[in-house]
């Protein structure tokens, strides 16, 4: 019995040597990650930690606790900027939640901005298309009215002409054979000049049959019927200058109403023209608007998709501090206080006799 007992003394010993190797090592890595002292007080302080930390506490001297002293600020040094690492980035993903809520405000005016300025442009459009409507149309009526303005003045200078014919050949031709004053020999020709203005009198067929020979008759030789048939003739010019003068008059009129009315059509469109290039500069100005809110809205919602992003990052990056604080507390903060308070350990009296009693029992059975 007593080398069973010897053998379980060897078999604790050897583990709680290896537990307390693995305690030093983890003290020597805490070493190592610091970055504010020279690699080789680094190196010179992991060299002290087997003989400060592996004695108990207990049986240090005075340099040795003063060792463990030092190693234990430094490591505690250690752990400080570890935990305001992590809360520095707790503090990151507060800030980027925080601003979720402006993101979220950002996006919901881009996107009232971008229907605002999409309703803006669409209403630009129609009035747009209006204008254009009522310029063609317009112009439509502005033809119309510069085409009966053309049309009357025709007619005018027609009537104008015909009245200089009809008053020409009255003072060339009529008066002479009228007042017979024509040269011998000149009669047939003045009866031959007053050919085309007969045409367009209305003289009964006795009178036009019977006119050149009146005509051509001194007045002192004309007889009662030639009296009548000069008499007839004079009348009928003096109606058709006198309807040509009743024509032009009215003509004028009209014309003149025709002109005032292609003026006002004329300044109606240039009117029309000048609302429609306000409404295509305006519609032009509002399609623009609506391409930058439009950019401005997908800039907002992309900043906000981005912000899942930015947040999972920063979550990921806080987690990854946690986890190596929490990993040198329980591994490396936790060797150094264990070794750094330990003191000569033994074997309990009480697990010895615990282990007498199972191996006696083990061998008599």
């Amino acid at each position: 019995m007593p080398a069973i007992q010897n053998s379980k003394r060897t078999a604790i010993t050897e583990e709680r040597g290896s537990e307390k190797k693995l305690k030093l090592t983890a003290i020597a890595e805490a070493i190592e990650r610091s970055e504010e002292l020279p690699q080789a007080v680094k190196e010179m302080l992991v060299e002290a930690v087997p003989g400060s930390l592996g004695v108990p506490a207990d049986e240090r001297h005075e340099f040795q606790t003063e060792m463990v002293t030092v190693i234990g600020k430094l490591i505690s040094n250690i752990q400080e900027k570890l935990e305001q690492e992590h809360d520095a980035a707790k503090a990151a993903v507060a800030e980027v939640e925080n601003m979720k809520a402006g993101l979220d405000a950002n996006a919901e005016v881009a996107k009232a901005r971008a229907s605002e300025a999409e309703n803006e442009k669409k209403t630009k459009k129609n009035a747009l298309a209006e204008a254009m409507q009522q310029l063609v149309a317009k112009q439509s009526t502005r033809q119309e009215a510069e085409a009966a303005q053309q049309k009357d003045t025709r007619i005018l200078e027609k009537i104008g002409k015909e009245r200089v014919q009809v008053e020409t050949c009255m003072e060339q031709h009529l008066k002479p054979l009228l007042d017979g004053t024509v040269e011998d020999g000149q009669a047939a020709e003045h009866c031959k000049g007053l050919e085309s203005i007969l045409l367009k009198l209305d003289l009964e067929e006795s009178l036009a049959t019977a006119l050149n020979s009146a005509l051509t008759k001194k007045p002192s030789d004309r007889g009662d019927f030639d009296v009548m048939v000069v008499e007839g003739l004079q009348k009928a010019f003096d109606e058709k200058k006198a309807a040509l003068a009743s024509s032009l008059e009215a003509s004028s009129t009209t014309v003149s109403q025709r002109a005032a009315a292609a003026a006002s059509e004329e300044e109606a469109w240039k009117a029309l023209r000048t609302m429609l290039k306000a409404s295509a500069d305006e519609y032009t100005s509002a399609e623009t608007a609506s391409k930058d809110a439009e950019t401005a809205k997908k800039t907002a919602l992309g900043e906000l998709r981005g912000h899942s992003a930015r947040l999972g990052e920063a979550e990921v990056e806080c987690d990854e501090k946690n986890a190596t604080l929490t990993a040198f507390i329980s591994h490396n903060m936790t060797s150094f206080e264990v070794l750094r308070d330990g003191k000569k350990m033994e074997e309990p009296l009480e697990e010895a006799a615990e282990a007498a009693p199972a191996v006696v029992a083990g061998g008599g059975a």
